[in-house]
């Protein structure tokens, strides 16, 4: 393939990614402008086309030739600030949201701590997450603040992006791409934990990248594999990026790859046997499978679950892979999204909480991460 159709090609990439990433940012600036005008249409159309040439002009910066001659320096430098407006965000400003996620989550916690099921139907709000995600986020509930959890979300995705992308100036783009994204500001004001949950799968990939052999099984293999169940137990939705993940890195060693996967099944069946002991009834009437699950008719669901096999199985790069997975995430929520509309009307979905668009921030990171730089052969960017 020539330079020329490799540029067209990341061009089409960096095309797709744009475009979806607006759409997400568009439809919370959509809700949440309409709370102060009545033009908030003209607002979120407004936001889409400039986050998409935004997009377009930041993927074409040339680097080596702006003030900052080292793009590992610049990526650090981003890097940090982006984790103390995080860290700011969250410490100075209170949650006065009205999104049910964190009382949720603390809700959960303290029935745990108390020796309750962390589910049940007397509860105030109803959690949709799996107990491993009670045990990442217990840290930060002693600490006070389960917004740390979030911030640990960002400054995982920033080490992400300096572990994987520093060497061509691809890391800067994308944290340049979460800053102007509205979710990133959204999820720290309210505390939510999406934005985290994903980032420590992509955090989970870039270390695998480095350490897991498709060709022989050690320590690294068991290890991963049990991280990946654990991860598992936070949200269903993960099952798709395992699947994804372990059918492009075990293509050629698919025997490996179904021990790996099963290992990882292993340890999240695990997770949910006390449970299941404690109180099976309520774990499956109030549990996290009947909350997730409600969000699309099991055909649709299964569909999904086949194109996580496909988009990992046609992954050539780890770049294509991400940029795969973000769309399957996306196309998953917009599905449950248009389904919802469809019930009622947009208005109602989006304006009147009639659905949880934050959900579409689980396609974000990966879409952030599949961007890529434009760059000419023997000259500078596009």
């Amino acid at each position: 393939m020539n330079s020329t159709s490799l540029i067209m090609l990341s061009l089409k990439k960096n095309g797709i990614a744009a475009i979806l990433l607006a759409f997400v940012g568009g439809l919370f600036v959509l809700k949440y402008s309409a709370r102060a005008t009545e033009l908030q249409l003209f607002v979120a159309a407004s936001y889409f086309v400039g986050y998409v040439l935004l997009s377009i002009w930041v993927c074409g910066v040339d680097l080596k030739h702006s003030i900052f001659s080292n793009d590992r320096a610049l990526l650090i430098l981003t890097a940090v600030a982006v984790v103390v407006v995080a860290v700011l965000l969250v410490t100075l400003l209170p949650e006065e949201s009205r999104v049910g996620r964190l009382p949720a989550l603390n809700e959960s916690i303290e029935r745990l701590l108390r020796g309750q099921l962390p589910w049940g139907a007397s509860m105030q709000n109803r959690p949709s997450g799996f107990p491993f995600l009670f045990v990442l986020a217990l840290p930060s509930y002693y600490l006070g603040n389960l917004g740390f959890l979030e911030v640990l979300g960002i400054l995982l995705f920033a080490l992400s992006a300096i572990k994987y992308n520093y060497t061509s100036g691809n890391g800067w783009l994308c944290l340049i791409g979460l800053l102007a994204l509205p979710t990133f500001y959204y999820e720290l004001l309210v505390r939510s934990e999406l934005f985290f949950n994903m980032s420590v799968f992509i955090f989970l990939i870039v270390v695998s990248e480095r350490y897991l052999s498709p060709s022989k099984i050690d320590l690294w293999f068991a290890a991963l594999a049990l991280v990946f169940g654990l991860c598992l137990s936070t949200r269903l939705i993960t099952i798709m990026i395992l699947v994804a993940y372990a059918t492009y890195k075990f293509r050629r060693s698919i025997l490996k790859g179904l021990i790996f996967v099963s290992i990882s099944l292993l340890i999240f069946v695990l997770t949910i046997v006390p449970f299941l002991w404690w109180d099976a009834r309520a774990f499956v009437l109030q549990g996290p499978f009947s909350v997730q699950m409600s969000y699309l008719p099991p055909t649709v669901a299964f569909l999904f679950f086949l194109s996580a096999f496909f988009i990992g199985w046609k992954s050539l790069t780890l770049r294509a892979l991400f940029l795969f997975l973000g769309t399957l995430l996306f196309g998953i929520v917009l599905t449950s999204f248009l389904l919802t509309s469809a019930a009622s009307n947009y208005v109602s979905a989006v304006i009147h909480d009639g659905f949880d668009i934050g959900y579409f921030i689980f396609s974000v990171p990966f879409l952030l991460l599949s961007f890529e730089r434009i760059t000419i052969p023997g000259g500078g960017a596009a």
